[in-house]
This record gives structure tokens, C-alpha cells and sequence, in this order.
């Protein structure tokens, strides 16, 4: 398990948000900031705010394992993900452990922590520019009264830097650097742009 203290280690993740965010893509910045604080994953999950189907994120950026993106998408995990659909309807962030989860969600999250996704999960919603948005981001090194410590001493920079992951999605949607497909591709290991939520 990681060590949260000295302060000096989380003042070192927090100027890490603002560094991601100096490169130009959704993708870029999310790895970035992976490589450079405590987190293990981080996933960023866009819709159209008018959408019928609240469930489904049409596009999606994340650092999810290879293996568990293929495996998220044999079993068509995007149709009940408990992040999804809950994330879809909510006005404020919430930490994974705080949700009233039937079988078949507490399922999906079970089966991603074998793959290295979790135990520890805080989603962000964000809605703005007629589009819906969550920053999910993961940890597999900490429990979880130090996650909850660790996401309350970055919060603001975690708000700051999901508006900011926002405003450069929309860019890539509607200037089509982001190309919407019927199918998501299968990227190496430790990276996943697709077109299906993850």
C-alpha cells in the first residue's frame, strides 16, 4: 500500500493535474496524469446531454488495461455498469464504495478489480456545451480511508481538471479528431480511445 504522507507527496500530485493539462488531447492528458500522481487508472466518458439512453457514453479515453477493455467488451459490460447508470442522472461526485449496487453491478466491479481496475473508484460528473461527462479515475494501491483522504485534498484540482478534460472533448467531437465508430478498437495494453463507454 502507498504512503499519502508527507503533505509534500500530495502537493506533488496536485501540480501534476495542472502539467497534464498542457497537452493537447483527452488521451495525452489523462496518461499523463497517471504517470505523474497515485492513481492506477483513469477513464473519461462523454454524451450528448439530450440523449435518450442516460446509461450509454458513446465516447470514451481511458488507461484501462488492455485485457480488461477486451474483456468489458465481450461481456457487453457497457449495457449495466453501475458507474453508467448512475453516473448518468447524478449532479455530484461519489466514491464507488457509497453506491447501493444490485448483483449484477457489484458483478462488474468485482470482475474489474481481477484485472486491475479498483477496489478504489471516485467518479465526476460534469454537463456544459450540451454534452454530459464523467471522470472516473481508479486506485489498486491504497485503502480506502486513504483513498477518501487522498480524494479530499485533490478534489479541487480534480473539478478543475474533469471542466478542462470536457472542454477538450467536446473540440475533439465536433472537429472530428475523435471519429465516431460502430465497434471499439483494441489499443495496447495500457491505453484505450474508444467509442464505447469503458
Amino acid at each position: 500500500m502507498v504512503t499519502l504522507r508527507p503533505p509534500q507527496r500530495i502537493a506533488r500530485v496536485l501540480t501534476s493535474f495542472d502539467t497534464a493539462l498542457m497537452f493537447d488531447t483527452v488521451q495525452e492528458c489523462l496518461e499523463a496524469v497517471i504517470g505523474n500522481t497515485l492513481l492506477t487508472h483513469a477513464t473519461f466518458n462523454m454524451m450528448e446531454a439530450r440523449e435518450q439512453d442516460r446509461s450509454c457514453f458513446p465516447y470514451a479515453w481511458s488507461t484501462y488495461p488492455g485485457r480488461w477493455v477486451t474483456r468489458y467488451l465481450r461481456e457487453s459490460y457497457f449495457t449495466y455498469d453501475p458507474i453508467f447508470r448512475i453516473g448518468a442522472a447524478a449532479a455530484n461526485p461519489f466514491f464507488w464504495t457509497e453506491l447501493h449496487l444490485d448483483q449484477t453491478g457489484r458483478c462488474v466491479l468485482e470482475d474489474a478489480i481481477q484485472y486491475g481496475v479498483g477496489p478504489c473508484g471516485y467518479t465526476i460528473p460534469h454537463e456544459g456545451s450540451g454534452m454530459r461527462s464523467l471522470l472516473s479515475i481508479t486506485s489498486s494501491t491504497m485503502n480506502q480511508d486513504d483513498w477518501h483522504y487522498f480524494v479530499d485534498c485533490i478534489h479541487p484540482e480534480l473539478r478543475k481538471f474533469t471542466e478542462s478534460l470536457h472542454e477538450k472533448a467536446v473540440r475533439e467531437i465536433r472537429t472530428n479528431i475523435f471519429p465516431r465508430k460502430e465497434h471499439a478498437p483494441l489499443q495496447h495494453s495500457e491505453s484505450h480511445h474508444s467509442s464505447q463507454p469503458i
